[in-house]
């Protein structure tokens, strides 16, 4: 049986060979083999084999052959009486036993079964023939050709070896062609290793993944001057890494603006000039080696174009005082002024956003704002006082320093107050969220969900009227007062227990909380007099509150969110500020107070140092560029993020794997078009995500549910790589569907507290 099995697989190859045109003659080397040839073959190397070697390697495994590699295996072919091209290997693999072994070498190597698992039981022997075709081509098979390979692999016993020759062998057109680059690319960078006395740098996971990607990326090299540069590039590259090499990205200057109402800014001006002063010099001093940060105290513009052409250049902006504000209903839409560069908002002349549901990320100028926050009175009559009361607060605390937050209990309380229809609706408690955040211990960290509306109310009023720093209530919610509620009716949304709290009865001093969050609907809608999130603020010694400006959903993944990517940061000395950045763009979510506290000084003695594609980042939160090569002719582009740790403590890295915006042509009439099947997509290769020279497949590093994130722990010198990819759609012609330079971001977090949050700016091209 197995000798029909074979005969019928081979005859299977042999009808598609004839249908491609059959055996390949020897290719002509020309163009990139020149350079290669000037280096000459190295002598360990037996030079009939080399082309033939590199061929195996770039199917089996998307790379060159290491020059050790290819030593061995060139004399073993030698000795095996091989022939010396892929159609006469082809023929050699059914009848010449040696040729075979060798052959089948490749598909029973360690690497080949990390990359590509064996099924072992029963499945369907896919993910190889996908692999093979980006190899070889840099795109995915069609539905014909894929159909085909997976159906000769799974149902009629044909070896991945068998369909590796065949599918090089039969190669016609502009996959030929590629492929036939591939290959003197792959020459060309053996003998450059080799001839720069560098073989010990292409040796481990990270290294392989590297120069995989250089070889995916040939298609977009214009000639042989690229591809010996890519070259050189990538052996540098190498070289940096294995030296544990690292540039220190300046931070440069970050810009705030206290943008005043003009009678603000006459009864305030001092107060505010004070505030810049100490405000620009506590933040300067918050990390060594970072940004330099100064303050600018203006008079606001009377339109909110002008206010936008103020908030341009500033990284940050604090809007006092009764400041004209943008409006969707009869909420403010602050992301007209958080992306004053944004060209996408549509504004009537009442200043309201008639387009507040589209989505406008999709263009670079429309993400990762500045960080905005309001402080503005519980109405006007009363501004000029309380503002002034908050001012002096605000100052005493930026000049006090490392020592300001002294003055509050480190404690962390949350008060479940909605029924929503249920426990099955309800957050309950959410302590295990907490792991590996040591903002607090867990003895200061309490949930509440028990007792009746009142015991609810009470417990809230009792958390804020403390010195506690955290106070969250998730609860019923409008402008002016907050709705608790206590057991009610399963399935029924409302309680029957309900009590009301409005927020003026607060006494003037009555709030003592540092931070104060509003988990429900409307409470931070500061265009109401008396609104809950502006009394919070100004009756008492709170410095910054957050919720929600309108209606809105709220969920136990909110609070899930918040803990991994803002509490985890606060903990090492990001400010407020840092953990929202980019974060609040799209939602309703509104700060009112002061976003440049923090609540732990940065840590000191041995600290973790996350290096990014050979940068360090000094600068809290920020953005970073990472440009893609060309994806040309419809073959994709590969970008491998190296994310290394170059401190001398452990890192704890978020690793963004899901493309949250992505967009193409921003400025043109396709730009912010969400077409799946018709755009090129960012994705993220998370079968190929190496640390420490162990392949890390799932479930060593699961991806967190709803997070599009990968968690990794990575001690001092260790490193990671992930793999990004901009996959192109084509049509039948071959070409891309819709060329265009495409843009994407990623989210990166880590507890480094000179790069608390970096946001990965993927930007590539389809030509």
């Amino acid at each position: 049986m197995r000798t029909l099995i074979r005969a019928a697989a081979s005859a299977l190859l042999v009808v598609l060979l004839a249908s491609c045109g059959g055996d390949q003659q020897p290719v002509q080397h020309t163009g990139a083999e020149r350079t290669a040839a000037a280096l000459g073959t190295p002598a360990s190397v037996d030079a009939e084999y080399e082309y033939l070697v590199q061929q195996l390697y770039l199917g089996y495994f998307g790379r060159p052959a290491d020059p050790a590699g290819l030593a061995y295996f060139t004399k073993a072919y030698r000795a095996a009486g091989a022939p010396t091209t892929i159609g006469g290997l082809f023929d050699a693999y059914g009848t010449n036993a040696a040729v075979r072994n060798l052959v089948d070498a490749f598909a029973a190597s360690e690497e080949s079964k990390q990359l590509y698992p064996v099924c072992v039981i029963t499945c369907y022997d896919a993910e190889w023939v996908l692999a093979l075709y980006q190899n070889l081509f840099s795109h995915y098979p069609d539905a014909a050709g894929d159909k085909f390979w997976v159906d000769a692999l799974n149902l009629h016993g044909v070896t991945r070896a068998n369909v590796l020759l065949s599918v090089l062998a039969g190669a016609q057109g502009t996959d030929a062609d590629l492929a036939t680059r591939k290959v003197r690319a792959a020459v060309q960078f053996t003998r450059t290793l080799d001839a720069a006395g560098q073989r010990a740098l292409y040796d481990g996971h990270i290294a392989n993944t590297i120069v995989r990607g250089l070889m995916h990326n040939v298609a977009g090299m214009a000639d042989d001057a690229a591809v010996q540069a890519n070259i050189d590039a990538t052996i540098g590259r190498l070289a940096d890494l294995a030296a544990g090499k690292f540039d220190e990205a300046v931070p440069g200057t970050r810009r705030i603006l206290l943008l005043a109402a003009p009678e603000r800014l006459a009864d305030n001006g001092t107060r505010l000039a004070a505030l810049a002063g100490a405000l620009g010099n506590d933040l300067t001093a918050l990390r060594r080696n970072g940004p330099a940060w100064s303050v600018d105290v203006a008079a606001a513009a009377t339109t909110i174009s002008a206010i936008r052409a103020q908030l341009e250049g500033y990284d940050g902006a604090l809007l006092v005082g009764q400041v004209p504000i943008p409006t969707a209903g009869d909420a403010p839409f602050l992301d007209v002024y958080r992306l004053p560069d944004c060209p996408a908002f549509d504004l009537n002349a009442g200043g309201q956003v008639l387009n507040a549901l589209a989505l406008h990320s999709a263009d670079p100028r429309c993400q990762n704002g500045l960080v905005l926050s309001v402080l503005r009175g519980t109405s006007p009559q009363a501004e000029a006082g309380e503002l002034a009361n908050k001012l002096d607060q605000m100052i005493a605390y930026h000049r006090a320093g490392a020592s300001a937050n002294a003055g509050w209990v480190q404690r962390f309380r949350m008060i479940e107050a909605g029924w929503f229809g249920g426990p099955a609706a309800q957050w309950g408690d959410q302590s295990d969220k907490w792991a590996n955040v040591g903002l607090y211990p867990a003895g200061a960290i309490s949930y509440l969900n028990e007792g009746t509306s009142v015991q609810r109310r009470d417990a809230f009023l009792d958390c804020i009227g403390q010195n506690t720093e955290m106070c969250v209530v998730n609860v019923h919610g409008a402008p002016q007062y907050l709705d608790f509620e206590g057991p009610g009716t399963p399935g029924v949304f409302y309680s029957s227990d309900s009590t009301d709290w409005n927020a003026s009865s607060v006494a003037a001093q009555s709030v003592k909380a540092k931070y104060i969050e509003l988990a429900s609907c409307s409470t931070q809608n500061f265009l109401y007099p008396d609104s809950v999130g502006t009394t919070l603020l100004m009756r008492g010694n709170a410095l910054l509150t957050r919720g929600t400006t309108t209606v809105t959903a709220v969920t136990s993944l909110y609070e899930d969110d918040i803990i991994k990517n803002e509490y985890a940061l606060l903990q090492n000395g990001s400010t407020f500020a840092e953990t929202v950045y980019g974060r609040l763009e799209g939602s309703p979510v509104s700060l009112q107070g002061d976003p440049w506290i923090t609540m732990r000084p940065v840590p000191a003695g041995p600290q973790p140092k996350l290096v990014i594609d050979g940068k360090h980042q000094n600068g809290g939160a920020l953005t970073m560029p990472i440009t893609m090569a060309d994806a040309v002719g419809g073959a994709g582009a590969r970008r491998v993020v190296i994310f290394s740790n170059r401190g001398d403590a452990d890192l704890h890295v978020r690793i963004g794997t899901i493309f949250v915006v992505t967009g193409v042509d921003y400025g043109t009439p396709q730009g912010g078009q969400y077409e799946y099947g018709e755009n090129a997509q960012f994705e993220t290769d998370s079968q190929q995500s190496f640390s420490d020279g162990r392949v890390l497949l799932w479930p060593n590093y699961p991806f967190e549910q709803m997070g599009g994130v990968m968690p990794v722990t990575l001690k001092p010198g260790q490193s990671v790589a992930i793999t990004y990819r901009l996959s192109v759609r084509t049509g039948p012609d071959g070409k891309p569907k819709r060329p265009g330079l495409y843009t994407g971001q990623l989210t990166v977090t880590s507890d480094d507290p000179a790069s608390a949050r970096v946001y990965l700016a993927m930007q590539g091209r389809v030509r």
